[in-house]
Protein backbone atom coordinates (compact mmCIF):
# COMPACT_ATOMS: atom_id res chain seq x y z
CA UNK A 1 0.00 0.00 0.00
CA UNK A 2 1.94 3.13 -1.07
CA UNK A 3 0.67 6.00 1.32
CA UNK A 4 0.14 9.59 0.01
CA UNK A 5 2.44 12.04 1.13
CA UNK A 6 0.34 13.54 4.28
CA UNK A 7 0.01 9.92 5.24
CA UNK A 8 3.63 9.25 5.51
CA UNK A 9 4.85 12.63 6.92
CA UNK A 10 2.50 11.57 9.69
CA UNK A 11 4.85 8.47 10.62
CA UNK A 12 7.67 9.97 10.00
CA UNK A 13 6.84 12.47 12.86
CA UNK A 14 5.85 10.13 15.18
CA UNK A 15 9.52 8.82 14.56
CA UNK A 16 11.15 12.14 15.81
CA UNK A 17 11.81 13.21 12.20
CA UNK A 18 11.60 17.17 11.55
CA UNK A 19 8.92 17.61 8.99
CA UNK A 20 7.82 21.13 7.11
CA UNK A 21 4.57 22.67 9.30
CA UNK A 22 1.73 21.76 6.86
CA UNK A 23 -1.91 21.85 6.83
CA UNK A 24 -4.18 19.38 4.86
CA UNK A 25 -6.32 20.73 2.54
CA UNK A 26 -9.98 19.89 0.18
CA UNK A 27 -12.07 21.60 -2.06
CA UNK A 28 -13.55 23.31 0.81
CA UNK A 29 -10.93 24.52 2.63
CA UNK A 30 -10.59 28.09 4.03
CA UNK A 31 -6.94 29.56 3.24
CA UNK A 32 -7.59 32.28 5.95
CA UNK A 33 -6.59 29.39 8.81
CA UNK A 34 -2.88 28.54 7.91
CA UNK A 35 -0.86 29.11 10.64
CA UNK A 36 2.59 29.40 8.77
CA UNK A 37 3.56 32.32 6.46
CA UNK A 38 4.32 32.22 2.90
CA UNK A 39 5.54 31.51 0.43
CA UNK A 40 4.37 28.12 0.55
CA UNK A 41 4.15 25.08 -1.50
CA UNK A 42 1.12 23.15 -2.12
CA UNK A 43 1.43 19.42 -3.20
CA UNK A 44 -1.24 17.34 -4.93
CA UNK A 45 -1.84 14.34 -2.75
CA UNK A 46 -1.93 11.45 -5.03
CA UNK A 47 -0.54 7.46 -4.71
CA UNK A 48 1.78 8.27 -7.11
CA UNK A 49 4.66 9.41 -8.27
CA UNK A 50 6.13 11.88 -10.30
CA UNK A 51 3.76 14.81 -9.14
CA UNK A 52 6.08 17.57 -10.23
CA UNK A 53 6.55 16.91 -13.70
CA UNK A 54 2.76 16.41 -13.60
CA UNK A 55 2.16 19.91 -12.46
CA UNK A 56 0.80 18.78 -9.20
CA UNK A 57 3.54 20.88 -6.87
CA UNK A 58 2.79 24.36 -6.74
CA UNK A 59 5.06 27.14 -5.27
CA UNK A 60 2.39 30.08 -3.99
CA UNK A 61 3.51 33.42 -2.45
CA UNK A 62 0.26 34.40 -0.07
CA UNK A 63 -3.20 33.09 0.51
CA UNK A 64 -5.19 34.79 -2.61
CA UNK A 65 -1.93 32.81 -5.16
CA UNK A 66 -3.00 29.48 -2.80
CA UNK A 67 -6.42 29.92 -3.63
CA UNK A 68 -6.34 30.07 -7.26
CA UNK A 69 -3.50 27.83 -7.51
CA UNK A 70 -6.22 25.09 -5.88
CA UNK A 71 -8.31 25.24 -8.28
CA UNK A 72 -6.24 24.37 -10.97
CA UNK A 73 -4.52 21.20 -8.63
CA UNK A 74 -8.19 19.99 -7.72
CA UNK A 75 -8.59 20.09 -11.44
CA UNK A 76 -5.42 18.37 -12.60
CA UNK A 77 -5.29 14.29 -13.71
CA UNK A 78 -2.16 12.63 -12.36
CA UNK A 79 -1.14 9.03 -14.16
CA UNK A 80 -5.25 8.57 -14.07
CA UNK A 81 -5.86 9.81 -10.75
CA UNK A 82 -8.17 12.53 -9.32
CA UNK A 83 -6.75 14.99 -6.83
CA UNK A 84 -8.94 15.64 -3.98
CA UNK A 85 -6.70 16.23 -1.08
CA UNK A 86 -3.93 18.85 -1.31
CA UNK A 87 -0.92 19.32 1.08
CA UNK A 88 0.35 22.66 2.03
CA UNK A 89 3.71 23.28 3.41
CA UNK A 90 5.92 26.04 4.47
CA UNK A 91 9.12 26.57 2.48
CA UNK A 92 12.22 25.44 3.49
CA UNK A 93 15.47 28.07 3.71
CA UNK A 94 17.30 25.31 1.83
CA UNK A 95 21.25 24.65 1.78
CA UNK A 96 21.59 20.98 -0.07
CA UNK A 97 19.01 18.62 -0.49
CA UNK A 98 19.98 14.44 -0.58
CA UNK A 99 18.20 11.33 -1.15
CA UNK A 100 17.53 8.71 1.25
CA UNK A 101 15.73 5.28 0.91
CA UNK A 102 15.40 1.88 2.92
CA UNK A 103 14.09 -0.28 0.62
CA UNK A 104 13.43 -4.61 0.99
CA UNK A 105 15.92 -5.73 -1.72
CA UNK A 106 14.32 -9.23 -2.19
CA UNK A 107 17.82 -10.75 -4.26
CA UNK A 108 19.67 -9.87 -0.96
CA UNK A 109 16.88 -10.60 1.23
CA UNK A 110 17.62 -8.20 3.26
CA UNK A 111 17.04 -4.00 3.58
CA UNK A 112 19.39 -1.94 1.72
CA UNK A 113 20.06 1.75 2.07
CA UNK A 114 20.59 3.78 -1.20
CA UNK A 115 22.19 7.76 -0.61
CA UNK A 116 22.71 10.59 -3.21
CA UNK A 117 23.65 13.65 -2.25
CA UNK A 118 21.89 14.65 -6.00
CA UNK A 119 18.10 14.90 -3.83
CA UNK A 120 15.11 16.17 -5.10
CA UNK A 121 15.60 15.02 -8.77
CA UNK A 122 14.18 12.18 -10.38
CA UNK A 123 16.00 9.05 -8.68
CA UNK A 124 15.65 6.75 -11.36
CA UNK A 125 17.16 9.23 -14.46
CA UNK A 126 20.39 9.45 -11.84
CA UNK A 127 20.86 6.16 -11.43
CA UNK A 128 20.72 5.57 -15.41
CA UNK A 129 23.04 8.15 -16.67
CA UNK A 130 25.16 8.83 -13.25
CA UNK A 131 24.98 5.55 -10.98
CA UNK A 132 28.13 6.18 -9.09
CA UNK A 133 25.94 9.19 -7.74
CA UNK A 134 24.23 6.40 -5.33
CA UNK A 135 25.52 4.66 -2.31
CA UNK A 136 24.17 0.76 -1.63
CA UNK A 137 24.37 -0.72 1.80
CA UNK A 138 22.90 -3.42 3.26
CA UNK A 139 21.34 -3.48 6.61
CA UNK A 140 22.13 -6.32 9.07
CA UNK A 141 18.29 -6.92 10.49
CA UNK A 142 20.04 -8.37 13.38
CA UNK A 143 21.67 -4.92 14.35
CA UNK A 144 20.33 -2.70 12.42
CA UNK A 145 21.78 0.95 11.50
CA UNK A 146 25.41 1.05 13.27
CA UNK A 147 27.59 3.46 12.95
CA UNK A 148 29.47 2.50 9.93
CA UNK A 149 26.56 2.28 7.93
CA UNK A 150 26.46 6.32 8.29
CA UNK A 151 30.74 6.78 7.74
CA UNK A 152 30.70 4.16 4.53
CA UNK A 153 27.41 6.78 3.42
CA UNK A 154 29.60 10.27 4.03
CA UNK A 155 32.96 8.76 3.00
CA UNK A 156 31.11 7.51 -0.75
CA UNK A 157 29.26 10.51 -1.18
CA UNK A 158 31.87 13.14 -0.42
CA UNK A 159 29.42 14.72 1.85
CA UNK A 160 31.01 16.54 4.97
CA UNK A 161 32.20 14.48 8.05
CA UNK A 162 30.67 17.42 10.41
CA UNK A 163 26.66 15.63 9.32
CA UNK A 164 27.65 12.26 10.79
CA UNK A 165 25.04 12.96 13.55
CA UNK A 166 22.41 14.44 12.07
CA UNK A 167 22.82 11.92 9.06
CA UNK A 168 23.07 8.99 11.43
CA UNK A 169 19.90 10.36 13.48
CA UNK A 170 17.79 10.52 10.42
CA UNK A 171 18.51 6.99 9.08
CA UNK A 172 18.26 5.31 12.72
CA UNK A 173 15.12 7.15 12.78
CA UNK A 174 14.08 5.92 9.09
CA UNK A 175 14.60 2.90 9.42
CA UNK A 176 12.35 2.47 12.59
CA UNK A 177 9.47 3.33 10.13
CA UNK A 178 10.59 0.68 7.40
CA UNK A 179 10.93 -2.34 10.33
CA UNK A 180 8.06 -1.18 12.44
CA UNK A 181 5.74 -0.20 9.61
CA UNK A 182 6.69 -3.43 7.26
CA UNK A 183 7.77 -1.44 4.76
CA UNK A 184 8.87 -2.34 1.19
CA UNK A 185 9.90 0.86 0.67
CA UNK A 186 10.73 4.26 3.30
CA UNK A 187 11.87 6.75 1.16
CA UNK A 188 13.00 10.89 1.95
CA UNK A 189 13.35 13.11 -0.96
CA UNK A 190 14.34 15.41 -0.75
CA UNK A 191 16.17 15.25 2.84
CA UNK A 192 17.11 18.92 3.04
CA UNK A 193 19.81 20.51 5.10
CA UNK A 194 18.33 24.02 5.75
CA UNK A 195 20.16 27.13 6.42
CA UNK A 196 20.89 26.71 10.19
CA UNK A 197 22.16 22.95 8.88
CA UNK A 198 19.03 20.83 10.47
CA UNK A 199 17.77 17.89 8.37
CA UNK A 200 14.39 17.91 7.46
CA UNK A 201 12.46 15.28 5.39
CA UNK A 202 10.62 17.73 2.89
CA UNK A 203 8.84 14.92 1.34
CA UNK A 204 8.02 11.03 1.88
CA UNK A 205 7.54 7.71 0.08
CA UNK A 206 6.45 4.85 1.96
CA UNK A 207 4.83 1.59 0.47
CA UNK A 208 4.05 -1.00 3.11
CA UNK A 209 3.38 -4.68 2.49
CA UNK A 210 -0.21 -5.25 1.90
CA UNK A 211 0.16 -9.07 3.72
CA UNK A 212 1.27 -7.10 6.87
CA UNK A 213 -1.86 -4.50 6.90
CA UNK A 214 -5.09 -6.52 8.13
CA UNK A 215 -3.59 -7.71 11.26
CA UNK A 216 0.15 -5.65 12.03
CA UNK A 217 -1.29 -2.51 10.75
CA UNK A 218 -5.16 -2.32 11.28
CA UNK A 219 -5.47 1.65 11.29
CA UNK A 220 -3.87 1.89 8.31
CA UNK A 221 -5.50 -1.01 6.57
CA UNK A 222 -8.84 0.90 7.33
CA UNK A 223 -7.76 3.59 5.36
CA UNK A 224 -7.01 1.56 2.03
CA UNK A 225 -9.89 1.88 0.36
CA UNK A 226 -11.13 5.98 1.57
CA UNK A 227 -7.43 6.59 -0.54
CA UNK A 228 -7.96 4.37 -3.61
CA UNK A 229 -9.81 6.07 -6.29
CA UNK A 230 -9.55 3.78 -9.05
CA UNK A 231 -13.51 1.81 -8.87
CA UNK A 232 -12.10 -1.23 -10.40
CA UNK A 233 -9.51 -1.94 -7.76
CA UNK A 234 -11.96 -1.43 -5.00
CA UNK A 235 -14.76 -3.76 -7.37
CA UNK A 236 -11.73 -6.13 -7.26
CA UNK A 237 -10.74 -6.05 -3.30
CA UNK A 238 -14.58 -7.32 -2.96
CA UNK A 239 -13.29 -11.13 -4.50
CA UNK A 240 -10.39 -10.88 -2.86
CA UNK A 241 -8.60 -10.33 -6.01
CA UNK A 242 -5.70 -7.43 -7.10
CA UNK A 243 -6.45 -5.74 -10.29
CA UNK A 244 -3.12 -3.44 -11.39
CA UNK A 245 -3.74 -0.59 -14.13
CA UNK A 246 -0.93 -1.23 -16.44
CA UNK A 247 -1.55 1.38 -19.57
CA UNK A 248 -4.65 3.54 -20.63
CA UNK A 249 -3.91 2.70 -24.12
CA UNK A 250 -3.89 -1.11 -23.76
CA UNK A 251 -6.11 -3.02 -25.53
CA UNK A 252 -5.60 -6.35 -24.05
CA UNK A 253 -6.31 -7.48 -20.35
CA UNK A 254 -4.04 -10.72 -18.21
CA UNK A 255 -5.54 -12.57 -15.50
CA UNK A 256 -4.04 -14.89 -13.48
CA UNK A 257 -4.01 -16.64 -10.18
CA UNK A 258 -0.10 -16.10 -8.79
CA UNK A 259 1.98 -13.50 -9.29
CA UNK A 260 4.49 -15.54 -10.85
CA UNK A 261 2.29 -16.98 -13.48
CA UNK A 262 0.79 -12.99 -14.24
CA UNK A 263 4.50 -11.73 -14.39
CA UNK A 264 5.28 -14.41 -17.17
CA UNK A 265 1.70 -14.05 -19.02
CA UNK A 266 2.65 -10.09 -18.76
CA UNK A 267 6.36 -10.43 -19.94
CA UNK A 268 5.24 -12.81 -22.51
CA UNK A 269 2.81 -10.39 -24.62
CA UNK A 270 4.71 -7.45 -24.05
CA UNK A 271 7.79 -8.91 -25.68
CA UNK A 272 5.37 -9.59 -28.39
CA UNK A 273 4.74 -5.78 -28.69
CA UNK A 274 1.52 -5.92 -27.27
CA UNK A 275 0.31 -3.30 -24.38
CA UNK A 276 -1.60 -4.57 -21.45
CA UNK A 277 -4.86 -2.51 -19.97
CA UNK A 278 -4.28 -4.36 -16.86
CA UNK A 279 -3.70 -7.30 -14.94
CA UNK A 280 -5.69 -9.24 -12.09
CA UNK A 281 -4.34 -11.65 -9.79
CA UNK A 282 -7.20 -13.64 -8.75
CA UNK A 283 -4.89 -15.30 -5.74
CA UNK A 284 -6.13 -18.76 -4.19
CA UNK A 285 -10.03 -20.44 -4.32
CA UNK A 286 -10.55 -19.39 -7.61
CA UNK A 287 -14.53 -20.53 -8.05
CA UNK A 288 -16.60 -19.69 -11.59
CA UNK A 289 -18.52 -17.14 -10.16
CA UNK A 290 -15.68 -15.47 -9.13
CA UNK A 291 -13.76 -16.04 -12.37
CA UNK A 292 -16.40 -14.43 -14.15
CA UNK A 293 -16.59 -11.38 -12.05
CA UNK A 294 -12.96 -10.87 -12.63
CA UNK A 295 -13.53 -11.03 -16.43
CA UNK A 296 -16.18 -8.65 -16.41
CA UNK A 297 -13.71 -6.52 -14.23
CA UNK A 298 -11.35 -6.29 -17.12
CA UNK A 299 -12.83 -6.78 -19.92
CA UNK A 300 -15.54 -3.68 -19.56
CA UNK A 301 -12.20 -1.43 -19.70
CA UNK A 302 -12.88 0.82 -22.53
CA UNK A 303 -10.93 -0.22 -25.49
CA UNK A 304 -10.00 -3.80 -24.23
CA UNK A 305 -10.24 -6.47 -26.91
CA UNK A 306 -9.11 -9.37 -25.65
CA UNK A 307 -8.03 -11.47 -22.89
CA UNK A 308 -5.02 -13.87 -21.92
CA UNK A 309 -6.40 -15.98 -18.94
CA UNK A 310 -3.64 -17.72 -17.73
CA UNK A 311 -5.25 -20.01 -14.67
CA UNK A 312 -3.80 -23.46 -12.52
CA UNK A 313 -6.43 -25.33 -11.53
CA UNK A 314 -5.36 -26.80 -7.94
CA UNK A 315 -7.66 -25.86 -5.26
CA UNK A 316 -10.45 -25.17 -7.88
CA UNK A 317 -10.70 -27.68 -10.39
CA UNK A 318 -10.36 -26.96 -14.31
CA UNK A 319 -14.18 -27.73 -14.93
CA UNK A 320 -15.12 -25.04 -12.78
CA UNK A 321 -13.04 -22.94 -14.29
CA UNK A 322 -14.41 -23.38 -17.63
CA UNK A 323 -17.77 -22.63 -16.50
CA UNK A 324 -16.74 -19.26 -14.62
CA UNK A 325 -15.34 -18.40 -18.55
CA UNK A 326 -18.14 -19.61 -20.32
CA UNK A 327 -20.69 -17.50 -18.31
CA UNK A 328 -18.73 -14.28 -18.73
CA UNK A 329 -18.56 -14.47 -22.44
CA UNK A 330 -22.39 -14.81 -22.29
CA UNK A 331 -22.01 -11.21 -20.98
CA UNK A 332 -19.23 -9.92 -23.33
CA UNK A 333 -19.53 -8.11 -26.82
CA UNK A 334 -19.36 -10.12 -29.94
CA UNK A 335 -15.86 -8.51 -31.27
CA UNK A 336 -14.56 -9.49 -27.81
CA UNK A 337 -12.49 -12.98 -27.11
CA UNK A 338 -10.44 -14.45 -24.45
CA UNK A 339 -7.43 -17.12 -24.84
CA UNK A 340 -7.33 -19.66 -22.01
CA UNK A 341 -4.55 -21.52 -20.70
CA UNK A 342 -5.49 -24.10 -17.75
CA UNK A 343 -3.76 -27.02 -16.51
CA UNK A 344 -4.45 -29.14 -12.97
CA UNK A 345 -7.49 -31.25 -11.94
CA UNK A 346 -10.44 -32.00 -14.40
CA UNK A 347 -8.28 -30.26 -17.25
CA UNK A 348 -10.37 -32.28 -19.78
CA UNK A 349 -13.26 -31.95 -18.69
CA UNK A 350 -12.69 -28.13 -18.27
CA UNK A 351 -11.96 -28.43 -22.29
CA UNK A 352 -15.22 -30.54 -23.39
CA UNK A 353 -17.14 -27.51 -21.53
CA UNK A 354 -15.64 -25.01 -23.48
CA UNK A 355 -15.94 -26.37 -26.77
CA UNK A 356 -19.52 -25.17 -27.37
CA UNK A 357 -18.09 -21.74 -26.80
CA UNK A 358 -17.82 -20.66 -30.86
CA UNK A 359 -14.00 -20.33 -32.06
CA UNK A 360 -14.05 -16.86 -32.69
CA UNK A 361 -14.66 -16.20 -28.97
CA UNK A 362 -12.07 -18.49 -27.37
CA UNK A 363 -9.07 -20.30 -28.50
CA UNK A 364 -7.93 -22.98 -25.87
CA UNK A 365 -3.81 -22.83 -25.67
CA UNK A 366 -1.41 -25.38 -23.86
CA UNK A 367 1.70 -23.31 -23.69
CA UNK A 368 2.12 -19.65 -23.07
CA UNK A 369 4.31 -19.07 -26.22
CA UNK A 370 1.18 -20.18 -27.97
CA UNK A 371 -0.96 -17.25 -26.17
CA UNK A 372 1.61 -14.45 -27.77
CA UNK A 373 0.69 -15.92 -31.98
CA UNK A 374 -2.63 -16.17 -31.10
CA UNK A 375 -2.64 -13.07 -29.41
CA UNK A 376 -0.86 -11.60 -32.79
CA UNK A 377 -3.84 -13.52 -34.82
CA UNK A 378 -6.69 -11.76 -33.10
CA UNK A 379 -5.95 -8.80 -32.21
CA UNK A 380 -6.64 -5.48 -34.36
CA UNK A 381 -3.35 -3.67 -33.65
CA UNK A 382 -3.68 0.15 -33.60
Amino acid sequence: MLLMEYLARELLAEAGLAIPRGVLANPSTDWSGVAFGFPAVLKAQVPAGGRGKAGGIKVVADRNEAREAAKALFALQIKNLSVEKLLLVEKVQVRRELFVSILLDRGLKTPVVLFSTEGGMDIEEIARTRPEKIVRVPVDPAVGIRDYITRYLLDRSGLDAKYFEPLHDVLRRLYNVFWNNDCLVAEINPLMIDTDDRFIAADARINIDDSALPVRHAKIFSLRDVLEHDPRVLEARKYGFLFIPIRPEGSIAIMSNGSGMLMASLDTLQQRGFTARSVLDLGGGATADRIAAGIGIVMTQAGVQGLFANIFGGITRCDEIAAGVRTALEKLDDDQFIIIRMEGTNKARGREILQSVPKHRLVLVDKLSEAAGVMAERMVRA
